[in-house]
């Protein structure tokens, strides 16, 4: 999840928040195939109102 997702600061557990950056770091020894970062407004399935941060990633552990 990232930094600005409406959830980073305001849900009943602690959630770990990531930076683009800081992720990608986490994929030093893999090729990364796909990324894709969502930073919108949007609704979640029971029709709230929040801001999605999240991050997609397809990559390849390097051999």
């Amino acid at each position: 999840m990232g930094k600005n997702d409406s959830w980073a600061s305001d849900f009943h557990a602690p959630i770990l928040t990531l930076a683009k950056d800081e992720l990608l770091n986490l994929f030093s020894n893999f090729d990364i195939i796909e990324f894709n970062e969502r930073d919108e407004d949007g609704t979640t399935m029971v029709g709230d109102t929040k801001h999605w941060h999240i991050y997609s990633v397809v990559a390849v552990k390097r051999t």
